[in-house]
């Protein structure tokens, strides 16, 4: 085959080839006559003239093998493209990579290279197809440059121009595009099958009309204390999602999502068998071990969707999930509002219809699309920059993904935590989340400072703050802002807003005041939260969402306890003094961030001075 690939390159094309055989391929490499003050015209009309050859020969003796890689090296660097799984986008590799950065740089190619694996592959369908048959990806970008090359146009001082062969490209580029379309289709369905059965297991975990009434039933029905509950009860929630919050992130990856998400299922189902069957302290020291189990491995329900869908509907996926949960928590505090506020029924009715969505939402974590050990696998090789990872896979096994997984697992955390911008947001992420859970978990307890006729709308207040909380959620991602200049500002921003609201509360003694300030303070943090996910998981590369997510999150429940710590066993403050101490916090938060935002910025116009002198 190669002696055949040199014959004809040498003999047909005019162009010496160089080949090598190696222990699973081989690679054929051949020179491009490109000077550095070669005008465009000319390097056009010599790429035309040796493709166009090949094309219109079309030798069917011709076999290579399927190409995996090709490389341009240039005199000061190299560019290695991959190509996964027959990838269409060779033309604009060599176009945009080739002639482009030649023309712009005026750097002399030395030398194109392409690397094969053992798999047949008719060379003359593949150029046809894939060189003239597609316009480049980015045309908006490089149509001036290439629009005659990516038609085969001939050169316009020629007198005969080959319309046979311009009506084989288009036929080629028709039957292209059609494929294309058809499995952008194809995809695109998949996507929206994933996203829609992803949304209602969301939906249906959040259906708990018990929780704006928790406190109540646990205090008025169960008759426990409310010292026993703020210092033997709720405080268990916390070390029990630390500690499951570890195995989480480090597991969350490895498991491949799903079962994750099965268990988080799975263990909000048990908190709620425990309310309808369960009674006394016991039982509900119970219920918040398990609620920590759930809650830890959330992780995996935000993570989930980033390996199923493209990089380019990040922002509308993390959107429309996190609006789903909002959904269901509008409509079970809405329900319990109703039957508490018109006395339907009692705070076990609630806890019933709970335990019933528990099981439908099982049902969907059941039936979600699984993802596969080998996407995650061929992902890690393509990070390590594997050559013929076609052939890994054939031989691969679980325990080498498992191992992979492992044995890079040091270098993955130093890849993302060495990024400023990853840094940055998954700084405010474990400040914000710390702050976040102190404040839900004992907002009912301020709230119970007041008289019991005061509580009466517990339910519309939670159920108002999804309900302002999906617009402001869908709006986030069709906010075009400068994450990278204006970030720290808005999230100062931010946390500023929560220190208001937070402070508010703990001087106010009036119920109206109260509901305001908590739906505020929820509806900035869901935006906030909502645009960090995003980010994050935009900016990351090595595909460890779980991982980022369940550190970042480990982080703030390590936080979290440590002012658990403080101001419950050690200061022992009541309630409202808890709630100075977080508004103190959140103005801490606002600080950091102004003071990074300012000496960025001025380190930035002085840059630019710089630059501009």
């Amino acid at each position: 085959m190669l002696k055949n690939v040199e014959e004809f390159m040498r003999v047909e094309i005019q162009t010496p080839v160089k080949t090598y055989i190696g222990a699973t391929g081989c690679s054929i490499s051949f020179d491009l006559p490109y000077k550095a003050n070669d005008s465009y015209a000319k390097m056009r009309r010599i790429l035309n003239s040796k493709l166009a050859a090949i094309a219109e020969k079309k030798p069917e003796r011709m076999k290579f093998e399927k190409l995996t890689e090709f490389r341009i090296s240039y005199q000061e660097n190299e560019c290695t493209r991959k190509i996964i799984d027959n990838d269409r986008d060779l033309f604009e590799a060599i176009c945009c990579h080739g002639i482009y950065q030649a023309y712009k740089t005026s750097q002399l190619i030395t030398k194109i290279e392409f690397a094969f694996v053992s798999d047949e592959l008719n060379l003359a369908a593949l150029i046809e197809t894939s060189l003239f048959g597609a316009t480049p990806q980015n045309s908006n970008q490089y149509s001036w440059y290439f629009q005659p090359i990516h038609r085969l146009l001939p050169d316009p001082r020629d007198n005969k121009p080959n319309w046979e062969l311009r009506k084989t490209f288009e036929k080629l580029e028709a039957e292209k595009n059609k494929q294309t379309m058809e499995a952008a289709a194809r995809r695109m369905q998949a996507y929206v099958k994933t996203t829609i059965l992803l949304c209602l297991y969301g939906a249906f975990k959040e259906f708990r009309p018990t929780e704006p009434y928790m406190y109540e039933y646990e205090h008025v029905t169960l008759n426990i204390s409310e010292h026993t509950l703020n210092n033997q009860v709720f405080p268990i929630w916390t070390y029990s999602y630390l500690a499951t919050l570890i195995p989480a992130f480090l597991l969350t990856d490895v498991v491949l999502y799903k079962p994750a998400i099965i268990f988080e299922a799975a263990s909000y189902t048990i908190v709620w068998l425990f309310f309808v069957f369960g009674r006394g302290v016991l039982s509900m020291q119970l219920v918040e071990v398990f609620y920590g189990w759930a809650t830890a491995t959330e992780i995996a329900y935000f993570a989930y969707i980033y390996v199923k869908v493209p990089k380019s509907e990040f922002k509308a996926a993390t959107a429309w999930t996190r609006a789903a949960l909002l959904v269901g928590r509008f409509s079970a505090y809405a329900l319990a509002q109703l039957i508490i506020g018109l006395k339907l029924s009692d705070y076990m009715c609630l806890n019933i219809i709970s335990l019933v969505a528990m099981f439908i939402a099982l049902f969907f974590s059941i039936i979600l699309p699984k993802v596969t050990w080998k996407d995650a696998y061929q992902k890690k090789l393509e990070a390590e920059g594997v050559s013929n990872i076609q052939d890994h896979l054939k031989v691969a096994k679980y325990k080498d993904y498992l191992s992979i997984y492992f044995r890079n697992i040091h270098r993955d955390l130093y890849t993302i935590y060495t990024d400023p911008f990853i840094l940055k947001w998954s700084i405010w992420w474990a400040l914000a989340n710390c702050i976040f859970l102190q404040v839900t978990n004992y907002t009912q307890t301020l709230w119970g400072t007041l008289s019991e006729e005061d509580n009466r709308f517990n339910g519309i207040t939670e159920a108002l703050v999804p309900l302002f909380g999906i617009p402001a959620d869908l709006l986030t991602q069709k906010i075009t802002l400068n994450w990278s200049r204006w970030g720290e500002l808005v999230l100062s921003i931010g946390s500023l807003v929560q220190f208001g609201f937070l402070l508010w509360m703990s001087q106010s003694h009036q119920i109206i005041v109260l509901y305001i300030g908590y739906i505020g303070y929820r509806i900035i943090y869901q935006a906030t939260m909502t645009i960090a996910q995003c980010n994050l998981a935009t900016r990351l590369h090595n595909d460890s969402y779980g991982l980022l997510f369940g550190i970042n999150t480990f982080i703030a429940l390590c936080l979290q306890s440590v002012l658990t710590i403080f101001v419950i066993n050690v200061a022992s403050l009541s309630v409202r003094p808890q709630f100075v101490v977080y508004s103190i916090y959140h103005l801490a938060v606002a600080l950091i961030f102004l003071i990074t935002f300012i000496i960025l910025f001025f380190y930035r116009l002085r840059r630019n001075r710089i630059i501009a002198a």
